[in-house]
């Protein structure tokens, strides 16, 4: 989001590609694109296998209550 406006900003002011990237900004920014990454892979398959197991329960819960219905 804000990095883009600050790069235009460098590209304003004339800064050279090689200032940039040794810029402690960039691997800040950098590390927080990772971290984001990273958080999202993880979590997306850790919500579905709870979102699994919740359903798997209550559809059990469902077909245990039919059965002793009868």
């Amino acid at each position: 989001g804000s990095s883009f406006a600050t790069m235009i900003l460098f590209m304003a002011y004339s800064v050279n590609a090689n200032q940039i990237l040794n810029m402690d900004y960039v691997a800040l920014e950098i590390a927080q694109a990772l971290a984001g990454s990273i958080g999202i892979v993880l979590t997306v398959p850790f919500t579905s296998l709870l979102g699994a197991y919740i359903l798997s329960a209550k559809t059990k819960r469902v077909e245990n209550t039919r059965t002793q219905g009868e």
